[in-house]
């Protein structure tokens, strides 16, 4: 209110909502982070380009290869005029040149122009209805399936794995996995449920009456001037609305595939290369400096943070385990599970939905921090040349 711009913190009924401050903090602190990175790195790391490397099959008749052999492993065809070739399916080029610099500014720049627009007054009003009322932010995860892209390719990059075929696959399968994760909160969204409580009440009354003589269930004559109000109401019970249940179902197949593209992605390129290539380096005594493992193990668990958020987000509001747990959160902080609804889930005196999203937007600042900086501090100060034209003595 000192800045006199309390409109951007606020919704329309002038109610202040920490999620929208924070959002405009980790715009601004991302912004920060890519001028920083500019003007700190060397002029030398700004210029370096890594190569990228191509496989393809490269031919050879056997008499050719026998003699200037490289000991390159292959096997061996005969052709139709019964000529012997040799084919070396691991031969590798250059096919194209990445800037390192350049990926760490632009998921900084990225993230901010994603995160600041939802604080004008364009996108504002819709932002904080999504957000508050249905527990959505499509706009988030957008953006990450772009900038988290990047991210895990710059650590191909450090990591030496410098495959076209490994990058683009590491690239599709964390956007993917981003994806997934906005499918699951679009169909874990609070407008499909029909009413405020997320269970559509319906009376069990009976065919027949009972007669009887109790005095507390006959109908009692009330004072002149007034309706009469019978003591005695119908039963009532709870049903999931089906749509809603359909829906969440599928929420719950797409988050989970989401977790199977990571693990994909981030285990199955990124780990097991990086351990193949330490694993033959053994007997070398050298290898990557130990500042490149601690960093692959911290952005593995901050990336999981995200996963493990919207496991808990949509656990809260699923109508299933609420009635599995007999209508009551297993969780100490979280409050009115029964409901199904993230706007009226409470998580530590909040709405679920309005912890969720500031808890997003931290994470998702710390994480860009931390492999931004790592990497400006310990690489891109260096006046290290990368070259492909290596010159022996």
């Amino acid at each position: 209110d000192a800045c006199g711009q309390k409109r951007r913190v606020t919704d329309k009924k002038g109610k202040y909502h920490p999620f929208l401050f924070w959002n405009i903090v980790a715009a601004a602190a991302h912004l920060a982070n890519a001028a920083a990175s500019y003007w700190t790195a060397s002029e030398t790391s700004r210029e370096n380009m890594y190569p990228v490397f191509q496989d393809y099959s490269l031919w050879k008749v056997k008499d050719e290869y026998c003699a200037n052999s490289t000991k390159a492993t292959g096997y061996s065809q005969t052709g139709m005029d019964d000529e012997e070739f040799v084919i070396l399916p691991t031969e590798s080029a250059k096919s194209s040149e990445l800037s390192l610099f350049w990926l760490i500014i632009g998921f900084h720049l990225l993230s901010f122009g994603f995160q600041i627009v939802l604080n004008t007054d364009y996108f504002r009003d819709w932002y904080i209805q999504n957000v508050l009322k249905n527990g959505v932010n499509p706009v988030r995860f957008v953006e990450y399936s772009i900038s988290a892209s990047l991210m895990v390719i710059c650590l191909a990059l450090i990591s030496n794995i410098l495959s076209l075929y490994a990058l683009i696959g590491l690239g599709i399968m964390t956007a993917a996995t981003q994806l997934f994760g906005l499918l699951a909160e679009c169909l874990f969204s609070d407008e499909y449920l029909s009413t405020s409580t997320g269970y559509v009440e319906q009376e069990k009354v009976p065919l027949f009456g009972r007669p009887s003589f109790r005095d507390s269930e006959i109908a009692t004559p009330q004072k002149p001037g007034k309706p009469e109000k019978l003591v005695r109401k119908p039963d009532k019970r709870s049903q999931k609305h089906p749509l809603a249940t359909s829906l969440r179902r599928l929420g719950w197949i797409a988050h989970f595939s989401g977790w199977v593209t990571m693990l994909g992605g981030y285990g199955g390129i990124l780990l097991n290369q990086y351990a193949w290539s330490l694993e033959q380096n053994n007997t070398n005594g050298v290898g990557p400096p130990p500042w490149v493992n601690a960093l692959i193990i911290t952005i593995a668990l901050l990336y999981n943070v995200f996963g493990f958020l919207q496991l808990f987000q949509l656990c809260a509001k699923d109508p299933y385990l609420n009635s599995i747990t007999g209508g009551r959160s297993t969780c100490q902080c979280v409050s009115n599970g029964e409901s199904g609804d993230g706007s009226k889930i409470r998580l530590c005196k909040t709405s679920l939905n309005e912890a969720v999203e500031l808890i997003f937007v931290l994470n998702s600042l710390a994480t860009k921090s931390v492999l931004g900086w790592v990497i400006i501090g310990q690489l891109m100060r260096a006046e290290d040349t990368i070259t492909t034209t290596i010159t022996c003595p």
